[in-house]
């Protein structure tokens, strides 16, 4: 508890019973869950303070919360976890952008990762990663598709960046697209350590 209670922009107390299940798991993933609770809903927080770009700050956000919660949801169902346990996990399905709350509590209770594909491909969602979707429920990797959501997310960025260069939301744009740069420099790192093919990584790559 000693870096946890380090920690300067969250009170100890906040993360007390997150804390108390690691002690009984010794695994990181509700306390993990617990600060990007309190990360995003503070971002938030911020964006509802500022009249003007607020609106537009909320609306990156929002949709950064939801394709995080779809990829969660897709991971999770792939390892037969509960809805209960989904639920936990996925802290914000109380926020939604492209999907309606009723979608996503759908996916949270499909019995199987091809129900979650299925419902999926009737949102929003279907239309947009139609070529990923078609043919993933027979399988069980999500490669594809999560490279595709986190693309997907960092053109919207750029866009961001591009209509307002003189504005707080080029800021989460750029910060955004330095997490896919972290992400692809770690994926080529790890590709080089295994000796994996080259036109494999740059599949692999978020570009």
């Amino acid at each position: 508890d000693e870096v946890l209670r380090k920690l300067q922009f969250v009170d100890f107390e906040e993360l007390r019973e997150a804390f108390e299940a690691y002690q009984k798991t010794k695994t990181l993933t509700q306390i993990g869950n617990v600060l990007d609770q309190l990360v995003w809903e503070r971002l938030l927080r911020f964006a509802s303070l500022i009249p003007e770009e607020g609106a537009l700050i909320k609306e990156f956000l929002l949709m950064g919360i939801e394709v995080e919660n779809v990829k969660s949801i897709l991971r999770l169902k792939r390892e037969d976890v509960s809805p209960e346990t989904i639920r936990e996990v996925v802290a914000f399905h109380r926020y939604t952008h492209k999907l309606t709350r009723e979608q996503l509590e759908s996916m949270i209770e499909a019995r199987t990762l091809k129900d979650v594909f299925t419902l999926l491909a009737q949102t929003y969602y279907g239309k947009t990663f139609e070529q990923q979707l078609s043919g993933m429920a027979e399988q069980k990797s999500l490669i594809g598709l999560e490279l595709a959501l986190d693309s997907y997310m960092l053109h919207k960025a750029i866009r961001f960046i591009h209509r307002h260069p003189m504005s707080v939301d080029v800021i989460l744009g750029f910060l955004f697209a330095k997490e896919i740069e972290v992400k692809n420099l770690l994926a080529i790192i790890k590709g080089k350590q295994l000796r994996v093919d080259e036109a494999f990584i740059e599949k692999a790559l978020v570009v």
